[in-house]
């Protein structure tokens, strides 16, 4: 599913600009993603490992909190995005202007004039 938002390019003409909402299992897996930037699985069990009351651990632990926190708010969005835009795709005979003015007209979007 895609959502939608005006923005104007260089020359200042209106565009649309298209975006997908993720998924749980794709936020899931850029969570992942987030956490193996900073520890391997392999450090991960040396983690496991480690005593609760090492600064290590507890800078381990709290960096995979922000991870995990991270995630579950792109969730929270991502079902709101999903929930109001599920009604609004666009068709597949549908011209972006005539779409746009769809859009407008549900206020899903506004011009950048208007906000």
């Amino acid at each position: 599913m895609y959502k939608y938002e005006l923005r104007i390019d260089s020359d200042g003409n209106e565009y649309l600009f298209c975006d997908s909402i993720l998924n749980d299992n794709q936020i899931d897996e850029i969570t992942v993603g987030k956490i193996r930037e900073k520890y391997s699985i392999n450090a991960e069990f040396k983690m496991n490992r480690l005593a609760k009351t090492t600064t290590e651990w507890k800078e381990y632990n709290q960096y995979m909190e922000d991870c995990r926190e991270a995630g579950k708010i792109s969730k929270v969005q991502a079902k709101l995005d999903t929930e109001k835009w599920s009604k609004h795709q666009r068709k597949s005979n549908e011209d972006e202007k005539n779409y746009t003015k769809r859009l407008k007209k549900a206020e899903l979007i506004k011009s950048e004039n208007n906000r």
